[in-house]
């Protein structure tokens, strides 16, 4: 999966669900930052961000090095992880709408989730 294949995720997931919030705080590395892997080292220098929405992490396959964690403009969805075959890469996706909580796998699931985001495969194939 390509860093353009993930940007159309993200960008989706902003597009379905832009409203008006409060700021919560994210983290936000890409497989670029050594520290964004996991397991997630929050002593490390990670970056944050102001976050008018939720906090998202993607892990892309079964690597524990390629790691997505930001923040997208939306309505907060609460905890949900799915996982989802995009590209031939299975991807654990998981969403969150409390300050600095896309530091691990919250446990849980959500069927609209799923939904949202085989829609996303079908668009990017």
């Amino acid at each position: 999966m390509t860093i353009f294949s993930v940007s159309y995720v993200i960008l989706f997931w902003t597009a379905v669900s832009i409203q008006s919030v409060s700021a919560i705080q994210c983290y936000r590395c890409t497989p670029l930052d050594t520290n964004c892997k996991d397991p997630f080292d929050k002593k490390a220098r990670v970056n944050a961000e102001t976050c008018p929405g939720f906090c998202f992490k993607m892990k892309l396959g079964s690597s524990d090095s390629e790691i997505y964690r930001r923040c997208v403009v939306g309505s907060r969805p609460g905890i949900s992880c799915e996982y989802i075959t995009i590209n031939g890469y299975k991807n654990h996706t998981c969403t969150c709408n409390t300050d600095l909580c896309n530091d691990v796998h919250p446990i849980g699931g959500s069927f609209i989730g799923l939904i949202t985001l085989l829609g996303i495969y079908f668009v990017l194939i």
